[in-house]
C-alpha cells in the first residue's frame, strides 16, 4: 500500500516512449477500475492502525481530513485530552459537515463518559443516529441500570438490525431480569445475522432450559429440553456457555449439575417415548464431559436394549472412581458412593442377562471397593452404620459380578 500511494508522487519522464497519448488514455478511467490517492491513504491509514501504528495513522488520517478516524487514532493512543480538543475543534469549525456532527458528538461522549453528549447526537440526528443509542445503552448497563439498557438497546435495534453483538447484548440483559421468552427472541435474532456464535447458542440454550425449568406442565417441560438439544450448533460452547450463565446469574441451574431435572427429563423422555431427543443431548454432553458418570448413567436409563445399558453402566463405574476419590466433603462422597451402589446394582442384573468381562469388569469392581475402602478409612467413616452399610452393599454387589463373570467365562471356555 506504501508503494502504491508513493506511486501518485512519481513524475513522468520526460520521453514517454511509446506510451500511449494521454486523449486515448483518459477514455478508459472509468473502465480500468483503480483507487483515487485519498482512497489509498485512507486504507493505507486503517491497516496501520490495525497493526498498531496508530499515530502514523493518525497522521496519514489529518493529511486527508479524516477527523473521525483521526480522532479515533488519538483515543486508541490514550491521548484523550488532545482528543477532546480536536472533537470539540471539528464540533465548531464551519466546514465540519452536518452529517459528521453526531459522530464527532458520540467519540465526545466516549472520552468524557458523559451522556450527554450521545443524547445529543441522538437528538441531532433525528433519532436516527444508531450508534448514539448504543452508547446510551452501554452507558446504562456500566451504571447498572438494566432496563434502561434494554430500553436504548432495542432502540437501537429498530434502526440497525443486523448488530449481532448488540442483539446478544440484549439477550443477556432479558436472562439477568428474567425475561426469559425475550432473551430467547433476542438470541435467536442474534443468531439470525451470526450462526456460527457459540455463545449465543450457549445462552439461548440456557433461556430455553430455565424456561422448561419454571413450566408446571411437564410435557412442556420435555419440549422445552428437546427443542435445546435440537437447537445446539456448536454444543461445546453451548454446555460452557450456560454453566458459565449459571455462575453469572446465581439462578440458572446446568444440566449436569441439576440432578432432580436430569432425572426429570429422563423420566418424562420414557414415559412419552421421545427418548431419542434427549439421548441425543447427553450423547453431546458425554463428548464434552466424557469423564462426567452422570451423563452416562442417564445414557443407560435411556437405553432400549440391555447391550447398551451394560455399556453406559460399565462408563459410569469406571468415572465414578476418580470422583470418589476427589470428593471434598461428605455429602458428595455419600452422593457419588450412592450412585456407585446403584451403578453395581443394575450390573449385577445385566450379568445375570450374559453380560461378560465387557471392559474389564471384575478388576473394575475390584478397584471400585479398594478405593472405597481407602476413602472411607481416610476419613474416620468405615466404624460408622451409615457409611459401613453402603460398603457392604458395595462388597456384595462387587463379589457377586466378579463370581457371575467367573460363571459366564467358563461357559464360554
Amino acid at each position: 500500500l506504501q508503494a502504491l500511494v508513493d506511486q501518485y508522487k512519481d513524475k513522468l519522464p520526460e520521453d514517454e516512449g511509446g506510451a500511449a497519448l494521454v486523449a486515448d488514455r483518459i477514455g478508459y478511467v472509468h473502465s480500468v477500475y483503480y483507487p483515487s490517492l485519498p482512497m489509498l491513504q485512507r486504507e493505507f491509514g486503517k491497516r496501520m492502525m490495525e497493526m498498531g501504528m496508530v499515530l502514523s495513522a493518525y497522521d496519514m488520517f489529518v493529511s486527508i481530513n479524516m477527523w473521525c478516524e483521526a480522532i479515533d487514532c488519538l483515543i486508541v493512543a490514550d491521548r484523550k485530552h488532545q482528543a477532546e480538543t480536536l472533537v470539540k475543534e471539528r464540533l465548531e469549525a464551519s466546514d465540519t459537515p452536518t452529517s459528521t456532527r453526531p459522530r464527532l458528538l458520540c467519540q465526545l461522549g466516549d472520552i468524557t463518559g458523559e451522556k450527554r453528549w450521545w443524547q445529543q447526537a441522538w437528538e441531532e440526528s433525528d433519532h436516527r443516529y444508531a450508534r448514539a443509542m448504543r452508547s446510551l445503552g452501554r452507558g446504562a448497563l456500566q451504571s447498572g441500570d438494566r432496563y434502561e439498557a434494554i430500553k436504548c438497546f432495542k432502540q437501537s435495534l429498530e434502526i440497525s438490525p443486523l448488530k449481532a453483538g448488540i442483539w446478544f447484548s440484549l439477550g443477556a440483559m432479558y436472562l439477568q431480569v428474567s425475561q426469559y421468552q425475550d432473551a430467547a427472541t433476542a438470541f435467536t435474532r442474534a443468531l439470525g445475522v451470526d450462526d456460527t456464535d457459540a455463545q449465543s447458542w450457549a445462552n439461548l440454550a440456557a433461556a430455553y432450559i430455565t424456561m422448561a425449568q419454571e413450566k408446571m406442565n411437564k410435557d412442556e417441560s420435555s419440549d422445552s429440553a428437546q427443542d435445546v438439544a435440537q437447537m445446539r450448533r456448536d454444543p461445546a460452547g453451548m454446555a460452557y456457555g450456560a454453566r458459565g450463565l449459571a455462575v453469572d446469574l446465581g439462578r440458572v441451574e446446568t444440566i449436569l449439575d441439576d440432578d432432580a431435572l436430569l432425572k426429570d427429563l429422563v423420566s418424562l423422555s420414557v414415559s412419552t417415548g421421545k427418548r431419542r431427543p434427549a439421548i441425543e443431548l447427553f450423547e453431546t454432553l458425554s463428548k464434552l464431559h466424557g469423564t462426567n458418570p452422570v451423563c452416562h448413567r442417564c445414557l443407560a436409563e435411556l437405553a432400549d436394549n440391555d447391550e447398551e445399558v451394560a455399556k453406559q453402566r460399565v462408563l459410569q463405574l469406571r468415572h465414578l472412581l476418580p470422583k470418589i476419590h476427589d470428593a471434598k466433603d461428605l455429602t458428595c462422597l455419600k452422593f457419588e458412593l450412592t450412585e456407585l451402589r446403584d451403578c453395581m446394582g443394575v450390573l449385577v442384573e445385566e450379568c445375570k442377562k450374559g453380560l461378560g468381562n465387557k471392559g474389564g469388569l471384575s478388576m473394575l469392581v475390584r478397584s471400585a471397593v479398594r478405593k472405597v475402602n481407602v476413602k472411607l478409612q481416610e476419613n474416620g467413616l468405615s466404624s460408622r452404620a451409615e457409611w459401613t452399610g453402603l460398603q457392604n452393599e458395595i462388597e456384595g454387589s462387587s463379589q457377586e459380578i466378579v463370581d457371575l463373570v467367573k460363571a459366564k467365562n467358563k461357559i464360554v471356555e
